[in-house]
Parts: structure tokens; sequence; C-alpha cells
């Protein structure tokens, strides 16, 4: 019996899962074809052919809605938390801090690349609503707060910089719009940008004297 139950348990899920998914292909469809400020939640449920009740139940928000298309663009198809969740773990086993910053650009170089495609198809939706920018921003400054806790944690960062401006550093030097115009509109490929974008991360964070044997 207790089988049974846990087979129409995971069953359920599944249901709703595939609901989740046709509810943000709908809307995803919906945002490009129309603008994100015209395509209303009914509309998305109409597309998805569900109430409009199970978009509200499932995503709350059109922001909250947004925010799960672009998770998905990040994580191409899969849940962006999950993906980012394994550029975590992979980067805690790495205990050389030039490879840390190697593997953490090249990481960064796939987001920005996917977020790059999502930004042509969805335009300034993707600034029209706060919460979702409010969203992006946090989720951005922890991938950039994981590398700068990763590096102190391997006593690699410059002393004088700290914590504080040890970030501000990487943030400012790591920006989607640069990204873009030196992929897109100056010719570079995505693997020159890795590349010198690694050296210069790596010269701006790391202290001099790390050797990589830590």
């Amino acid at each position: 019996m207790a089988a049974v139950n846990a087979e129409r348990r995971l069953s359920k899920r599944e249901r709703a899962e595939q609901t989740r998914t046709r509810i943000i292909d709908a809307a995803y469809r919906l945002f490009t074809q129309h603008g994100y400020e015209a395509t209303t939640m009914q509309a998305v449920a109409d597309e998805a052919r569900v109430a409009v009740q199970t978009v509200y139940f499932t995503f709350h928000t059109k922001g909250g809605l947004l925010t799960a298309i672009e998770s998905r663009a990040v994580g191409d198809g899969e849940d962006g938390a999950d993906w980012l969740e394994q550029q975590h773990r992979q980067l805690l086993e790495e205990h050389d801090a030039r490879i840390v910053v190697a593997n953490w650009v090249t990481a960064t170089a796939v987001v920005l690349k996917r977020i790059t495609a999502f930004v042509v198809l969805l335009g300034a939706s993707l600034q029209m609503d706060a919460d979702s920018v409010e969203r992006r921003d946090r989720g951005r400054d922890r991938w950039f707060q994981f590398l700068i806790d990763r590096l102190g944690a391997l006593d690699a960062l410059r002393p004088e910089l700290g914590s504080s401006r040890s970030l501000d550093i990487a943030r400012a030097l790591l920006r989607v719009e640069a990204y873009q115009e030196m992929t897109q509109r100056w010719g570079w490929t995505e693997q020159e940008w890795i590349e010198w974008m690694t050296g210069v991360v790596a010269r701006e964070l790391l202290d001099g004297d790390v050797d990589g044997q830590r």
C-alpha cells in the first residue's frame, strides 16, 4: 500500500511539473511575441490551457513568471539553480586559487552567453519589472560573493582590498553589457574573452604571493 501511495504522490508531482513547464513555455512565447507589459496573466493561462488561478498559484506574480523563464534560460533548459549549485560544488573542490578564478570566469561566460540571447529575445521587458530586476541582482551578487568567499577561504585575496572592495571590482569587471559588446559587436570569441577576463580578474584580485599550491 505504501508503494502505491508513493507512486501516486510522484505522479502528482510530475503532473505539477508538466503544468509548470507548459505555463513557462506559454509565457515565453507571449512575452517574445507581444512584450512583457502587454501580456496578461489571463493570456498566459489561455495559451497554456490552464485556469488563471493555476498561474497565480504557481508563480504568484508576472514578475515571478519572468524570473522562472530567466532561470530556465540561464540553465539552458534546466533549472538555473541546479546548474549553479553544480558549479558551486566544483569550485569548492578546487584548491588552486588561479584555477578557481579560471573556472569561475568560464562558468560566468556560460551564464552571460545565455543571458545575452535571452536579452535579445525579451529586450526591454527585463528592465520593466522592478521585482525581477531586484531578484536578478540578488542572484548575480550571490554568484560574485561566492567567488570572493572562496578566494578568501584560500587566503588568496590581495590583503589591501578586503572582501567588500574585491566584490565591487568583480562586479564592475564582469558585466553582461560589456560581454555582449565584446563578443557580438567587436568580434571576440567566447574563449578569447574567457582567457582575457581570467587574467584580468586574477591580476586585480589575487595576492601576488599565491602560488597555486595551497
